[in-house]
């Protein structure tokens, strides 16, 4: 007998979005074409949030094909709480939504937690100093 997935190790990300896709009985070679279509970049940026979802799924005693939003909600505030920046968890929620199989973004209690976020922690400016160009206008 398969022991339940949160029994085991996170699969890696292309191997547990595969996974998602063939318990949505997609078709193998649909499934890879699909998986194809995310960059290496990507799949290194969203294995990261997957990993960390798979564990949180593991700790709680929870599948992590069977997604619902109010868990997705409690691990993303989780993540929050830890100090995970914006953007990771804007790619946390992009990751499990291609396990999740909808548009997880656009539902209105994670677009109102992102809300809060932003609100609550705003983005820090990407440089601690800019250069006034009027300086170098007003040399010449």
């Amino acid at each position: 007998a398969k022991p339940p997935p949160m029994a085991t190790d996170h699969p890696g990300c292309r191997n547990y979005i595969r996974q998602a896709l063939q318990m949505k009985h997609t078709p193998k070679a649909s499934a890879d074409i699909m998986i194809s279509s995310l960059s290496e970049s990507s799949l290194r940026q969203y294995n990261s949030g997957l990993q960390k979802w798979w564990k949180f799924c593991r700790d709680k005693h929870l599948d992590p094909f069977k997604i619902d939003s109010n868990t997705v909600l409690e691990f993303l505030t989780d993540q929050y709480e830890a100090g995970v920046s914006y953007g990771s968890l804007n790619s946390f929620r992009s990751a499990i939504a291609l396990i999740y199989g909808s548009d997880l973004g656009n539902e209105p209690q994670v677009k109102r937690l992102f809300k809060g976020f932003s609100k609550l922690r705003p983005a820090k400016p990407k440089y601690e100093y800019t250069w006034d160009p009027k300086i170098a206008l007003e040399f010449h």
